[in-house]
């Protein structure tokens, strides 16, 4: 392996495990590469300048400075030590080790992770209250976290069927977990099963399965996971009431409180704070099926403090 301190063209190769492949062209005082991101199966190029063996670079995404980091590379022996940092602020994001690696093995490691992953089949069978779950995952994909799945529900003493629920919606990891709780204070548990992070601003998503008296049977609530598709829900048992919450930016927020009625959540109460742009606290509550409507300006800093009193008692 040559070392960075010629004055030549050439080109070293290094591996960060699990983490990154770094590909640098030494040219004089000058360098240009790429880090290839092994999480995100992308790459951003690189170019710089180098003093001995320190090295300063920008990254790049199709020719445009990316904007957010800049990098400082030390080289000792076989290893290549980088610091990420960010360029509005002295704060150092991370710090990545590379050890110097062939050619080949770069190609191999890169090939590796650039083929497409091999789909398992996952299995658990678990015993919850009065029910004998058995989950089965065909085509699971370990990069994704998705596949066919199959949830096969028995009753625990008898061993009768009660219901079989398919889906290629679920995001299960290996552990393959599941929620199972009252979500419509029905003194009846149901079962969640998480779906990926789909929500505003990239939270959390989930399949909700109600438990239907009628039918015996959990079926999926649509309803549900769309009010609580923005930031998600609370659970309220003690008013037995679902609390969505919601926001735009940095300055509006919006909660909503629901309760469960005739197989449906019915909003009940709103509150909306507009800290930004019209600068006013909107809470409506519904009484006997009629709306009310209070409105309270903001002004100031005690109107602030109101706001996040509201905001965190609703």
């Amino acid at each position: 392996m040559t070392s960075c301190k010629q004055d030549q063209d050439q080109i070293l190769y290094y591996y960060s495990e699990n983490f990154a492949l770094l590909k640098l062209n030494s040219i004089n005082d000058t360098i240009v590469g790429s880090i290839f991101w092994i999480n995100r199966k992308d790459s951003t190029q690189i170019r710089g300048i180098k003093n001995n063996n320190t090295l300063k670079f920008n990254s790049f995404l199709n020719g445009v400075d990316e904007g957010y980091f800049t990098y400082r590379g030390f080289t000792h022996k076989n290893q290549f030590k980088v610091i990420r940092q960010e360029k509005e602020s002295e704060n150092i994001a991370d710090t990545i080790i590379f050890v110097s690696i062939l050619k080949q093995d770069y190609d191999s490691i890169l090939k590796q992770t650039l083929a497409p992953p091999k789909l398992e089949v996952l299995k658990k069978d678990t015993i919850i209250d009065n029910y004998h779950f058995e989950l089965l995952v065909e085509n699971w994909n370990p990069e994704t976290y998705y596949g066919n799945s199959t949830l096969i529900i028995k009753d625990k003493n008898s061993n009768n069927l009660v219901q079989i629920i398919k889906s290629e919606n679920f995001h299960f990891n290996k552990y393959l977990s599941f929620g199972y709780s009252d979500m419509n204070f029905d003194n009846i548990k149901d079962l969640v099963f998480f779906n990926g992070t789909n929500g505003g601003y990239m939270s959390q998503t989930f399949d909700y399965y109600i438990f239907n008296k009628k039918e015996r049977k959990f079926l999926l609530n649509e309803q549900l996971s769309e009010i609580a598709g923005c930031l998600g829900i609370e659970v309220d048992t003690i008013n037995k009431r679902i609390i969505s919450y919601c926001k735009s930016g940095c300055c509006m927020h919006m909660q909503k409180a629901y309760i469960f009625l005739n197989d449906s959540f019915v909003e009940v109460k709103s509150l909306e704070i507009d800290q930004a742009y019209k600068r006013k606290i909107v809470i409506k509550n519904k009484i006997n099926g009629k709306w009310t409507t209070q409105t309270i300006p903001i002004e100031g800093e005690l109107s602030k403090q109101l706001s996040d009193s509201l905001y965190k008692s609703f």
